[in-house]
């Protein structure tokens, strides 16, 4: 098939606002950096000019609009702070501005907990708002890889191409959870988008099943979302050791009411959950009204997702942990009007647990093995999912061009626009999987397109 190259230069210029002008660009380096700098540098350039070394001194010093470049490295818990994270963020940006931290590459800067001797990665507190994390690798945390307080207001914060792993690998019998991400109940306005979670939640070998710590384990997640208006988008789960993919727990604060919605789940891939607790916890998702949280949620968004190889018999739970339907009253449960559940794929028997008490306001275009038995325990389509390889190859004929176009993102984990084809694909990844335009901050990335797609997208070439 003809290639065209596709080249765009005026589009970029529309991205800068008067105000975007003015801000600043910081830098820093772990190994070539000092705080005692003026971070204005990505090198030392003498005197005082040159990057910073640790990301909490830039985190203590931008304001609104800035830009910081951390290059690749390994960032740990900075001497002289009793934080016990690498970085503690109380700053806010503006819905103009925000402030950005972004890794030199795509998880260039590593975030080490150093075998879970430090607590958290990044935490986000003080009311801290319109930050947004870009490029990130979080591991070796022995409670979460980013977090906000449980009783702090924070709000509208953008993680983007993060990968967090083996969080909360400890042998701990707390019931305190553990996850990758924890937003509390007073967090609003949190966005995942083209992430990658795998390999959390605490060791277990020392607590066998029937011991009285056993049940504990459930509280680790991938996100444990406590909050509101929170989106999940275009990310992948799989080997969630102990807990869910995604629990998500009420929020204290004023109640929401009318048409707003308070979660939007859409094209994630779920998989592989390694939790062996199918007592306690069975599905990827579960949603429980959390008895010391005021509020219920309300208008709930599940679609274009793919559930791949639960614990259990259903992908999505909704109600108290573990427990048969009926056996909660009806305060616990969790949505309170607007429950949406619209074209996604399991090969789970079911899709969702089936109880009476869960007021679905729509549920439509789903598959699951009860409706399609060949899809028991399949691959769908995908290349490799029992190696986490969770791209589409033409046989994915449940998920290629099945989604929905509402809420759909304009891109898939890996950069691919879309849609590609005929339709929305369902899960992180849209088939073929390959960027079209790659866009970095320097500008555009020139790539080859064929002819197809530039007309189907109304594209001219100049």
């Amino acid at each position: 098939m003809k290639k065209t190259l596709v080249l765009a230069i005026a589009a970029s210029v529309m991205w800068i606002s008067s105000a975007e002008v003015s801000a600043v660009n910081y830098y820093v380096d772990a190994t070539g950096g000092n705080d005692n700098r003026n971070g204005r540098y990505y090198s030392y350039m003498g005197d005082d000019n040159g990057p910073w070394q640790t990301i909490q001194k830039a985190a203590d010093t931008v304001g609104p609009g800035d830009t910081i470049i951390v290059k690749d490295g390994t960032y740990t818990d900075p001497a002289g702070y009793s934080y016990n994270c690498v970085a503690r963020f109380r700053t806010a940006g503006t819905s103009e501005n925000r402030i950005t931290f972004k890794s030199e590459t795509v998880y260039g800067a590593k975030i080490d907990g150093q075998s879970n001797t430090t607590s958290v990665g990044f935490q986000v507190y003080n009311n801290s708002a319109y930050i947004r994390f870009e490029g990130f690798e979080f591991f070796d945390f022995s409670w979460f890889g980013i977090s906000t307080g449980s009783t702090e207001s924070t709000s509208n914060i953008y993680i983007y191409n993060c990968k967090i792993h083996d969080i909360g690998r400890v042998t701990y019998s707390s019931s305190g959870g553990f996850a990758g991400i924890y937003t509390g109940p007073l967090s609003g306005y949190f966005t995942v988008d083209r992430c990658l979670f795998y390999t959390i939640g605490r060791n277990h070998d020392s607590f066998p099943p029937g011991e009285v710590y056993y049940h504990n384990f459930v509280h680790d997640h991938g996100w444990y979302s406590q909050g509101h208006h929170h989106t999940l988008k275009n990310s992948i789960f799989y080997n969630m050791l102990s807990g869910w993919a995604v629990k998500i727990d009420g929020y204290n604060g004023t109640a929401l009411t009318g048409d707003g919605w308070t979660h939007n789940i859409i094209n994630n891939t779920f998989a592989n959950d390694g939790a062996p607790y199918a007592n306690y916890c069975t599905g990827l998702i579960t949603f429980y009204k959390n008895p010391g949280l005021a509020n219920k949620y309300r208008n709930v968004v599940i679609e274009n997702n793919i559930f791949y190889d639960a614990v259990g018999d259903e992908a999505i739970e909704v109600g108290p942990s573990g427990k048969l339907c009926g056996t909660y009253s009806s305060s616990l449960w969790p949505v309170d009007g607007g429950f949406y559940v619209n074209n996604n794929v399991s090969n789970d028997l079911y899709l969702i647990q089936e109880c009476l008490e869960v007021d679905i306001t729509e549920f439509s275009n789903n598959i699951d093995a009860s409706a399609v038995p060949a899809i028991h325990n399949a691959d769908l389509g995908m290349t490799n999912p029992e190696n986490n390889d969770f791209t589409l190859t033409s046989s994915a004929i449940y998920l290629i061009d099945k989604g929905i176009a509402d809420n759909a993102p304009d891109e898939d984990f890996a950069g691919t626009l879309r849609p590609y084809g005929g339709g929305y694909d369902i899960g992180a990844y849209e088939f073929p999987s390959a960027p079209l335009l790659q866009i970095s901050q320097s500008g555009w990335d020139l790539v080859y397109v064929d002819s197809e797609e530039i007309g189907r997208r109304g594209w001219s070439p100049r």
